[in-house]
């Protein structure tokens, strides 16, 4: 807990933890239990710690600790409203593309349903080397995480990615806190 507390201390002197963006503020959330996208939320797995998102299309991002000697993952959460934001097998192709095996063949996510607010969501996984969105730098061993969740109000898009060890020993908290979303009140 002294290391969250000197991270928060640290980040809030590079001017992280109050971060402004085209005038949007985008502070810490007050309840540090839950992840609030729009009138949703999930529970927030307890290890996870908030930054502030870098675009204004990211609801929310959340670190989520490294394993062993990686780095740590990242946590984003957007939201779309419907018709927004591409049908879900246009973006798998499209994160299908910024991965490749570790070899350099394509890969093949892996995809499974689950039950998230009393109805299917899609869940796909990607590992191997990462490529990112065209850049010159590739990262081995990495995973991406995504689940959509459609409700009436639009689609929410729940995303972890980072090293392939780190996502593996935080899925099972990634799909617990997709499967706890619900309406607030």
């Amino acid at each position: 807990e002294d290391d969250l507390l000197s991270l928060r201390f640290n980040l809030n002197l590079l001017g992280l933890l109050n971060h402004k963006i085209d005038g949007f503020t985008q502070t810490p959330p007050v309840d540090n239990s839950i992840i609030t996208i729009q009138e949703y939320a999930i529970d927030k797995p307890a290890t996870w710690f908030w930054v502030p998102p870098k675009s204004l299309i990211v609801s929310a991002n959340y670190v989520v600790p490294s394993v062993g000697k990686n780095e740590s993952a990242l946590f984003s959460a957007t939201f779309f409203n419907e018709g927004e934001g591409g049908h879900f097998t246009e973006n798998i192709e499209r994160w299908k593309s910024m991965f490749r095996n570790n070899e350099g063949a394509p890969i093949k996510p892996e995809i499974v349903v689950i039950e998230v607010n009393g109805h299917d969501a899609v869940v796909a996984e990607f590992h191997g080397e990462y490529m990112g969105a065209g850049a010159a730098w590739h990262l081995k061993d990495h995973a991406l995480l995504v689940a959509e969740v459609r409700e009436p109000t639009g689609n929410f898009y729940f995303k972890v990615i980072g090293p392939r060890e780190t996502l593996n020993a935080h899925k099972e908290a990634f799909l617990q806190a997709v499967k706890s979303m619900r309406k607030l009140n």
